[in-house]
């Protein structure tokens, strides 16, 4: 027998305890299961979905985490983070061929490391004092979220955003001392603009000049593809890797809360370095080694380098020029080109103009209660009469017909001491009646579907009823564009949804409100202009499967019907548990683009 129930209704009964409902959804998903796994690991397919089918029963019945909704979306996930994860754990496999192609490392590649590490090390004291901070508990302390955004004082969803620019410097200022000294100030050459080319793909001045120089100087070409790759060599190396090029033992972590005072020994860090332990931040791709003092003896504390105290923002190296968009006239002639119309909405928009709003979860964030449904009528209640002649009316005084993104009020002025009845969707009301005859009936804590929807009232009093006076309401939901590409299933990696993510385009009520959520319980209210319309750039801070819900908002708190998406973020090198990050990490914001 096919159980009649939502998968929605399923899952929330297997949250109550009944075991019959995942017996239902693994009859009703299995076979689809069994074909996309098939495509993952064709060799284990059938322990991929149990292992997977396992995986979210344990997550649904022993966690408040796990899907409230479209299942499948979310199993497909699941299926897919597993089968990674098991194609990496075989990788991990030495034969006797892989040992015999273990390099040895020289001298030489150890001072490099060890060179890079003290760039790191010094490309993050160069960073403002509040950059290093939220660094540092985001990355190193591994703080929660809510903790960081109180330790510096700013709401919990600004802290992605601070961290991005601070990743964003840390990466600029590495990058910087990489030019050699010569090269800093020749202008002559673009060497002074390959930092800021690097992490502003966006500067078109900048891209302007130094593609056009490049065409005609091997010294820089050599130097961006040195530099380039050099950073990409960092990104992958490991935390032991680069404390041991730096010559230190096994590394620790402490606590936010451990050996503060010891800073005084090591200037510049701005207090955010730990006595008695080694740090390792991993920012941006880029591992910022943070060399902390303790006691240490004569020999050790003249092998530390001298670093100068400094201001936060100081930079020990001098800093090439930033190049700021010139007017028109001053951008150099090019050859002519046919350019492509830019996206408006959707992934690999780059308009900086687009704005922002973030999501959060914060507890004083706004977030609309379900309303209380009114009750049926009493089954005794009389239906509409016959008579078109009858001197009872209900009055209605709203439009006979009506279409609007949040379902209408009907209301109406009937003879007092009469009641009133409103049939809706197989149901019957009998709306409160004022002394002076006047009542209405708010449909809106039903919270309808998209749809049209016909009712009927009618009056009655002890002795007759009246005729029906019918009408019509259609609801229709918000319309967002931007998303229609995205399947839920490996959409973006962690980098593309931290920087340009996917813009979007909401329509609804003029001048009205959208309530967008996150499975996770992130959520955001965001304004329409006059024309019902906004346009924001959807940001998401870590891999994990989103699941968006956004619906009308009106003034009184009452929503509207939702529009839903899934969207997958993904990052190809590094496997998390099967459901992604919790929701502390899986954050999002909304930006103007």
């Amino acid at each position: 027998m096919i159980d009649p129930r939502s998968d929605a209704e399923l899952l929330s009964a297997l949250r109550d305890g009944d075991r019959g409902s995942y017996a239902a959804l693994w009859h009703r998903h299995s076979d689809a299961a069994r074909r996309y796994a098939y495509r993952l690991y064709p060799a284990r397919v059938d322990d991929l979905v149990s292992e997977s089918f396992l995986a979210i029963y344990q997550q649904v019945t022993t966690t408040d985490k796990g899907p409230q909704f479209a299942f499948r979306s979310y199993l497909k996930t699941v299926i897919r983070n597993t089968a990674i994860a098991w194609r990496k754990d075989a990788e991990r496999v030495l034969t006797s061929d892989d040992l015999d192609q273990v390099e040895v490392r020289d001298g030489l590649s150890a001072l490099e490391q060890q060179a890079s590490s003290a760039d790191v090390l010094a490309a993050f004291q160069a960073l403002p004092e509040r950059w290093q901070r939220v660094l540092w508990l985001a990355e190193v302390d591994e703080a929660d979220r809510p903790d960081i955004a109180k330790e510096l004082g700013i709401k919990p969803n600004a802290v992605s955003a601070l961290q991005r620019r601070a990743r964003t410097g840390l990466k600029f200022q590495w990058l910087s001392r990489q030019i050699p000294v010569s090269l800093r100030d020749d202008r002559s050459h673009v060497a002074r603009l390959i930092p800021q080319y690097l992490t502003e793909p966006n500067n078109l001045t900048v891209g302007m000049e130094v593609t056009a120089h490049l065409e005609d100087c091997a010294v820089c070409t050599d130097l961006l593809h040195n530099t380039r790759g050099g950073a990409a060599r960092l990104q992958g190396k490991t935390l032991a890797v680069l404390l041991g090029a730096a010559g230190l033992g096994a590394p620790t972590v402490s606590s936010l809360s451990s050996g503060t005072a010891a800073v005084a020994a090591f200037a510049g860090l701005s207090g955010w370095l730990f006595a008695g332990s080694l740090g390792v931040a991993t920012v941006g791709g880029i591992l910022a080694a943070a060399l902390v003092v303790g006691p240490l003896s004569s020999s050790q504390a003249e092998a530390l380098p001298v670093v100068a105290e400094a201001p936060a923002t100081g930079v020990s190296d001098p800093e090439p020029d930033l190049v700021r968009s010139p007017s028109p006239d001053q951008i150099p002639p090019r050859a002519p080109v046919t350019a492509p119309v830019a996206p408006t909405t959707g992934r690999w928009v780059t308009d900086p103009s687009i704005p922002s709003a973030g999501l959060s979860d914060d507890p004083d964030q706004y977030f609309p209660t379900t309303p209380t449904s009114p009750k049926p009528a009493d089954p005794g209640t009389p239906g509409p009469g016959t008579n078109p002649e009858s001197p009872l009316s209900p009055g209605v005084t709203s439009p006979p017909a009506s279409t609007g993104y949040i379902s209408p009020i009907i209301t109406g002025r009937t003879t007092p001491g009469e009641s009133v009845v409103v049939a809706l969707a197989s149901q019957r009301y009998t709306p409160t009646v004022a002394d002076d005859g006047s009542w209405n009936f708010d449909t809106r804590a039903l919270q309808y579907d998209a749809g049209t929807y016909d009712y009927e009232v009618w009056s009655f009093d002890e002795t007759s009823q009246s005729a029906v006076t019918a009408g019509t309401f259609t609801v229709i939901p918000i319309q967002v564009q931007g998303l229609e590409e995205l399947t839920g299933t490996e959409d973006m990696t962690v980098p593309e949804a931290q920087t340009t993510g996917v813009v979007i385009a909401v329509t609804g009520p003029p001048n009205g409100r959208v309530f967008i959520t996150s499975m996770e319980g992130h959520s955001a209210t965001i304004d329409l202009d006059q024309n019902g319309y906004t346009r924001k750039r959807l940001l998401m801070d870590a891999a994990g499967w989103y699941y968006f819900t956004m619906r009308a908002l009106d003034s009184d708190g009452y929503w509207g019907p939702a529009y839903e998406k899934a969207v997958d973020v993904y990052d190809p090198d590094i496997i998390f548990d099967p459901w992604g990050g919790g929701p502390d990490s899986m954050t999002f914001e909304l930006v103007d683009p």
